[in-house]
Order: C-alpha cells, then structure tokens, then sequence
C-alpha cells in the first residue's frame, strides 16, 4: 500500500506546482511520512535478516533490497540537505519509480507471459 500511495505521490509532483499551493505542502509533508515509514522498514529487516554478514540471507545480498537502501538514503539526504546549491539531489529521487517494480517482481500474476 505503501508504494501504492508513493507512486500516486510521485505522480502529482511537478516541478511546476506552486510552492505555495496546498498540494505542495501535501507533497512535502507525505513524503517526511512515507520517508519514515520506508526508514522502518529497512531498519526492521536489517534487525531481523541482518545488515551483510548473515549469510545469503542478509539484507544487503538481495538486489532489491539494495535499491531500496540506497531509495531510503538518497530520500533522507534529500530532506536534509536544502538549499539552491543542493537541488540536484532531489533528482536522485526518482529512483523511488523502481519501488512499483519490486511490487511486479513478487507477484508472479502481474508479470506479462512472453
């Protein structure tokens, strides 16, 4: 539901709104949520699959996992670091649109037969 809802948020930020809308604030404040909603869920698997030397089963040895780390770090730079000189981060963020494809991964009924 998560990556539902951050898609649908992705899909109404323009660089072109208003910042002084209310949909800009909208914006901004459902993405400090929907940041510390994905920080804890990082953090609960990396507790209970551990961080990299576990195993294969270790957070960092799937793929996926990885992007959603480096997701979650770019998310939380982005948010503290402001400022003109520093807008170039926030392009970084749309790699937040691979979210959706780790959703299609797992759900073998969504994938296209080829």
């Amino acid at each position: 539901m998560l990556i539902i809802f951050s898609s649908l948020n992705l899909a109404l930020d323009n660089p072109l709104n208003n910042p002084n809308s209310s949909l800009t604030d909208y914006l901004l404040l459902s993405d400090y949520i929907l940041t510390s909603c994905f920080i804890f869920e990082s953090l609960l698997k990396i507790i209970s699959q551990g961080f990299l030397l576990n195993g294969d089963g270790a957070f960092m040895k799937s793929g996926w996992n990885v992007i959603d780390f480096i997701v979650v770090v770019i998310s939380v730079v982005s948010i503290t670091v402001t400022g003109n000189k520093f807008k170039f981060v926030k392009i970084f963020r749309l790699l937040r649109i691979l979210r959706p494809l780790r959703v299609i991964s797992k759900n073998k009924g969504l994938r296209i037969g080829i």
